[in-house]
């Protein structure tokens, strides 16, 4: 008994251990959480400078939220029925719930006055992101990495800034295109992102999700996603033939800041229904058509788009490619005459940044890295950005929706400030005795 009893006691003695080193590592767990630093702040405190509007735009990204998300029971049919009938839509009560849609984008030096643009319209919205990023550009330019695995970048990415549920991913390609100099820069630039639907396979697309096929720099309006998530979109009912059913956005066209756009639409980005989607409908159905395959036989080529396999009514399942070329079909405007996306044109964080733009990548324009900021692509603005620099106020006259994480007037002042210092650095430097 006194042998029991003393086990009993040693198994109590071990268990009262046993609990106290278990609470001891969950508040050793819990004192790691607070102290962990969020990669936001990580960022700000190492790569931008007190005041600046990267610091203002990242804070105020950290602190963004919205209430939609992809996937939510639809119960307010009143405001789903306004918000279709905007974009010509219908709304069908036999859709319950928000479908899922499926970004897929480049990656490589866009900013993150860009990609917070991008994530907060977005927000909550979308299922998968799905970025590629490679070593070179599409002139065959070697480029250092930004997104690799662990560096802070590619945590910032994956830090929640495009929603809690969503998940992104950065996938590393090489130029497969090597050994073929002479390949378009457009050519090589689709070769790079034809790896997005496998992404979008492996992150469990179905049929019944959309695709969508854009550049960082471009975003559907956030009313506009909700509408494609929850109207009945005529492109995407079952049983496409997948000719010509992708949606076309109508994009407003900033240069370089928030305050400066011109006039016209841009055409992208595009979207699409998975069961039009290589490797996610079923190409048994959609089998594979004529492709011009150029200088690269097998490799990558342009759809023709009145292609069908022989003997078949239905159309081949659509690539990456086919989206960006297919910018013609069903363009649609909110209300008949707003734009249903954004463009922000050259947003990078500095003028040099730009130039390497010009001469790296497939808009490629050699001389624009020695010459003049006044004599670039972006010469309009420069004089926007002089009359505006002090108190921003264009942005505040469009008709239409406003991109949701630009509005902030702290930002845009910030923003013209900086980008005047380089100006007038850029006009020291060039010796130009009457600038615009």
């Amino acid at each position: 008994e006194i042998e029991a009893d003393e086990q009993r006691e040693k198994m109590m003695s071990d268990q009262e251990n046993g609990e106290t080193n278990e609470n001891e590592a969950i508040h050793e767990d819990n004192n790691s959480d607070k102290d962990a630093i969020h990669p936001i702040d990580e960022f700000i405190a190492q790569e931008t400078t007190e005041g600046s509007s990267l610091q203002i735009l990242l804070s105020n990204l950290k602190a963004f939220s919205q209430p939609e998300a992809y996937g939510d029971i639809i119960d307010d049919t009143e405001t789903e029925t306004a918000r279709c009938a905007r974009y010509g839509f219908e709304y069908n009560p036999a859709i319950t719930k928000r479908r899922r849609v499926f970004m897929g984008s480049l990656i490589a030096d866009d900013s993150w006055h860009v990609i917070a643009a991008h994530a907060a319209e977005a927000y909550g919205l979308y299922h998968t992101v799905a970025f590629i990023e490679s070593n070179t550009t599409q002139t065959q330019t070697v480029r250092e990495t930004r997104f690799d695995e662990g560096s802070l970048n590619y945590r910032v990415l994956q830090s929640g800034i495009f929603g809690p549920k969503t998940d992104v991913y950065v996938d590393f390609r090489v130029d497969v295109g090597k050994d073929i100099p002479e390949m378009d820069a457009f050519y090589r630039e689709n070769l790079q992102r034809s790896h997005i639907t496998q992404r979008w396979k492996d992150a469990g697309m179905q049929p019944d999700d959309i695709g969508m096929i854009c550049d960082v720099d471009e975003v559907f309006t956030r009313d506009f996603l909700l509408a494609l998530q929850s109207c009945d979109v005529p492109q995407f009912r079952p049983g496409q033939d997948c000719s010509t059913n992708v949606i076309t956005g109508q994009g407003f066209k900033f240069e370089v800041v928030p305050d400066s756009f011109r006039g016209g639409l841009y055409h992208h980005p595009q979207a699409l229904i998975g069961e039009c989607i290589d490797k996610v409908g079923d190409a048994n159905v959609h089998k594979p058509a004529g492709r011009k395959y150029l200088n690269n036989p097998g490799l990558i080529g342009k759809r023709i788009y009145q292609s069908r396999a022989e003997g078949s009514d239905m159309y081949p399942l659509w690539e990456p490619w086919d989206f960006r070329r297919g910018s013609d079909w069903n363009r649609i405007l909110e209300d008949g005459r707003l734009h249903t996306a954004f463009h922000f044109h050259n947003f990078f964080h500095t003028f040099d940044v730009l130039k390497n733009k010009y001469k790296t990548y497939a808009h490629a324009d050699t001389s624009q890295t020695e010459i003049p900021l006044a004599a670039t692509g972006v010469s309009p603005t420069l004089q926007t950005i002089k009359d505006q620099h002090e108190n921003p106020t264009m942005l505040d006259t469009i008709d239409g929706r406003k991109p949701i994480m630009l509005v902030d007037q702290s930002y845009r002042t910030a923003r013209l400030k900086e980008l005047m210092v380089e100006i007038e650095a850029d006009e020291q430097m060039q010796h130009i005795e009457n600038p615009i």
